[in-house]
């Protein structure tokens, strides 16, 4: 018996089994000199100075500051959500029940699949896409669709292709990540009324990755979460990334913000995997 039988098959066929092709990629990237890596989301310079010192500064203030937390998160971190939600993205969630802070917005995606997909249900999502996308909806037992967005109308929604994949598929879930990775595209406000209003015709739920929802280049439409547009929020899980808002990625924090059944689903699950 060779040591690859011991991976199980689920692994085997969802992750590739022991083998990360990306960790395979990223190792040889960092080793040969001069290559810019464009596929990594981070910066070659500090992130927030602000938020280092403001962390600093309160890693000795109190012990528990250091130990385990609840499984939804420290009240002072995900209040601090709710006020950058609410100041810059006009989102109004309550701190108590309707924010989970997660290890990562990666564990946040994660989760959101294990908690919203029954086995066999489909998830639309928008190609190219974030590679870890593909294999959350296969662990959790569900089946991507993918639509390919058009590069000649600068990767904008071919609405022909996605109504043609949502009346064969019936996806439960959409998947929307704007602004786009990797792209930069950001959602105009009637390509985003379009897509709610799709969601609402079909009762999909809608999983926002609304990581990079801070880095709009100059001449794109502003960032509008999926959750402020009409019939949305009920429907919606938003997630973001302090990660990445700092350009602080390995301090691992990201959220999910969302209605009350939402959120407390999310947190039951990352209580028995990350917590």
């Amino acid at each position: 018996r060779t040591f690859s039988t011991f991976i199980s098959q689920r692994a085997h066929r969802e992750l590739g089994g022991n083998v990360s092709t990306f960790a395979d990629i990223l190792k040889k990237a960092r080793e040969t000199p001069g290559l810019i890596d464009l596929g990594q989301g981070f910066p070659d310079f500090f992130g927030s100075e602000v938020a280092r010192l403001e962390a600093s500064s309160v890693v000795d203030d109190d012990i528990m500051h250091n130990q385990y937390s609840a499984p939804v998160g420290i009240l002072r971190l995900r209040s601090a959500v709710k006020r950058y939600l609410s100041k810059f993205h006009n989102l109004d969630y309550c701190d108590q029940t309707e924010i989970c802070i997660t290890t990562g917005a990666t564990e946040a995606v994660f989760s959101s699949m294990q908690v919203l997909i029954n086995p066999g249900d489909h998830v639309l999502f928008f190609e190219p896409f974030w590679p870890w996308y593909p294999a959350c909806v296969r662990m959790a037992g569900g089946q991507p669709v993918v639509v390919r967005l058009d590069p000649s109308r600068g990767f904008r929604i071919d609405w022909d292709r996605l109504d043609e994949a949502l009346e064969r598929w019936r996806p439960r879930c959409l998947v929307v990540n704007s602004p786009h990775n990797p792209t930069g595209l950001v959602l105009s406000e009637s390509d985003r009324a379009a897509l709610a209003r799709r969601c609402v015709e079909g009762d999909m739920l809608c999983v926002s990755d609304e990581v990079y929802q801070n880095c709009v280049f100059p001449g794109a439409p502003p960032h509008l979460p999926m959750a402020s547009a009409p019939g949305m929020r009920h429907r919606t899980l938003t997630l973001g990334s302090a990660g990445k808002l700092f350009s602080l990625t390995g301090w691992r924090v990201g959220w999910a913000a969302g209605p009350v059944p939402l959120v407390s689903a999310v947190t039951v699950c990352r209580q028995h995997s990350s917590v």
